[in-house]
Parts: C-alpha cells; sequence; structure tokens
C-alpha cells in the first residue's frame, strides 16, 4: 500500500498537472505562481470544474498523506522510545499539524530544511561506526565466494 503513494502522487497527479501548466501556457505570464499558478490553469483547462476538480485531488492526496504519515511516526516513536510513547508521539504529531496550519510556508520549509540536515547527522555516525564490520563482513563473503569456486 505504501508503494501505491509515491506512484499516485508523483506519476499521475504531478505529471498531469505539469501537463495542464504546459498546454495551458499559463506559466508564460510569469503572473503568478504555486498553487495560483495551478488553479489558474486547472480552470483554464476544463472552465467551471477545473479548480473544484484540483481541489477534491488535493484534500484526498493530503488527507491520505496524514494518514499514512501517522502511522509511520507512532511506528518509529514506538520502536525509538518504547510501547508507551504511541500517545505522546500520536499527540506531537497532531499538535505539529496544528502549528503548522497557522505558520507561513516560508517557515515550515526552513524548519524542514534544518530537520533534514539533522538527520544527516546520525546516519553520518552510524555509517562511520559500522564502516569496520560492513568491512570486515564484506571481506568474509567475498572470501567464502572465491573458496566455493
Amino acid at each position: 500500500v505504501a508503494m501505491w503513494g509515491p506512484v499516485i502522487d508523483t506519476l499521475l497527479m504531478c505529471t498531469l498537472t505539469g501537463l495542464v501548466l504546459m498546454v495551458t501556457n499559463v506559466w508564460q505570464s510569469g503572473e503568478e505562481n504555486g498553487v495560483l499558478l495551478t488553479t489558474q490553469a486547472f480552470q483554464k483547462a476544463l472552465p467551471g470544474v477545473g479548480p473544484y476538480l484540483l481541489l477534491a485531488g488535493v484534500l484526498c492526496l493530503s488527507f491520505s498523506s496524514m494518514l499514512g504519515f501517522s502511522y509511520y511516526v507512532v511506528k518509529c516513536g514506538c520502536f525509538l522510545f518504547g510501547q508507551k510513547a504511541r500517545l505522546p508521539v500520536l499527540g506531537f504529531y497532531l499538535f505539529t499539524i496544528i502549528v503548522s496550519s497557522v505558520t507561513t510556508m516560508d517557515v515550515i520549509i526552513n524548519f524542514l530544511d534544518i530537520a533534514f540536515g539533522l538527520m544527516a547527522i546520525p546516519t553520518i555516525l552510524s555509517s562511520i561506526l559500522l564502516a569496520p564490520k560492513v568491512n570486515q563482513a564484506a571481506k568474509e563473503y567475498f572470501k567464502k565466494l572465491n573458496q566455493s569456486r
């Protein structure tokens, strides 16, 4: 089920949105950008019903994304902090949704950039710490592989 999200979102919705933007030529006006540009393109491509179709698609994808991410957040929180952390982690997730709904997009994007940058720290540290073990396992694997030939 988790693999269908990127397929529907990336391959279907993003491709269709890009095609609508290109075919209607609203991207050349230079007046609007982002959601306003997309709404304008859908209005031009499908007069009357276009913006409502876009709204329905965005609502479905955003709602399903929030449900899916809540599952992942709870699973990761329980893995890191134990089963007792289930409700506090879910509460924190719901709190972030509320805060995000009243915060400007620039603040949210800056916060996410910082968070993704900080996620590199444990990844780099674990890669450095596990490199000798991976190297040893690779040597053993290739030694056994060469002996079996």
